[in-house]
């Protein structure tokens, strides 16, 4: 007998994914009301109602405040503008929309997003199979064989499916090794630095060899010397970058999974 589906919505990444994507439309309402993002992801969320129709479902969207992330690191994410004004002006229709098709909207200040759905993930991976919704690439670091990515399509209205073998093939390593990998090689998204002069590549190559940051600085003699200066440079800071690339498990949801149930 099969599992029930859970499926899990990266909110704000799905709806910066629809406000770009539509930007050059400029679509509006007579009154010149801006909608290009309620549109774009009104369509996604419609499309994937079609495709799956989802035993449970939540969207997780991130608050205004600040996180734990930043508390430990004042620059994390600091590089990235303000929203634009006409996207935020979207956020409330965006929020009606999703109340009123009786889907369930997460937010917990302190947290982000990632952060709850990696939490949802984790709670009901045994009596459910789990579906995260999200153009986001560090969800990868949750895929086993009960939770896979659903990633939406650029050439159509389809998702496509990343389970462990497709996180393997898209970025060199298996789920389990792209922590210590995105660690390496910094996630520039998010301004958090990695090792000097250690992109994708070479991050892949490493980890797969050996598996986590610490077992590496344990073999720094086995490496070249310019990979062995550069980590050896990097070795306070990897530390900090390893707990900021981390999506947690364990928030403070106490949530009963009946209660995301599409009403």
């Amino acid at each position: 007998m099969s599992k029930p589906t859970l499926y899990l919505l990266d909110g704000m990444a799905l709806v910066y994914r629809a406000y770009y994507a539509l930007m050059s439309t400029r679509l509006k309402t007579k009154s010149g009301f801006p909608t290009g993002a309620v549109f774009g992801f009104a369509n996604t969320l419609l499309k994937l109602m079609e495709q799956a129709t989802p035993d449970y479902i939540a969207v997780a969207f991130d608050t205004k405040e600040k996180t734990f992330r930043h508390d430990s690191y004042p620059l994390y994410k600091a590089q990235r503008p303000p929203p634009p004004e006409d996207l935020i002006a979207q956020l409330p229709k965006i929020f009606q929309l999703v109340d009123g098709y009786g889907i369930r909207r997460l937010m917990l200040p302190g947290y982000e997003a990632d952060d709850i759905i990696g939490t949802l993930a984790r709670q009901h991976e045994m009596e459910c199979e789990v579906f995260m919704v999200t153009p986001d690439k560090d969800f990868a670091q949750l895929v086993n064989e009960s939770i896979k990515i659903l990633k939406p399509s650029k050439e159509d209205d389809k998702f496509d499916l990343f389970g462990r073998e497709e996180v393997k093939v898209r970025y060199g390593v298996y789920p389990e090794h792209f922590v210590p990998m995105l660690t390496l090689m910094g996630d520039s998204s998010d301004n958090v630095p990695g090792a000097v002069g250690i992109g994708p590549k070479t991050a892949a190559i490493l980890i797969n060899e050996y598996a986590t940051i610490e077992n590496l600085y344990a073999h720094l003699d086995a490496l070249k010397p310019k990979t062995r200066d550069s980590l050896t440079t990097a070795r306070e800071h990897l530390k900090l970058a390893e707990f900021l690339v981390t999506i947690k498990t364990d928030v403070p949801l106490d949530l009963d999974l009946e209660t995301l149930r599409p009403a």
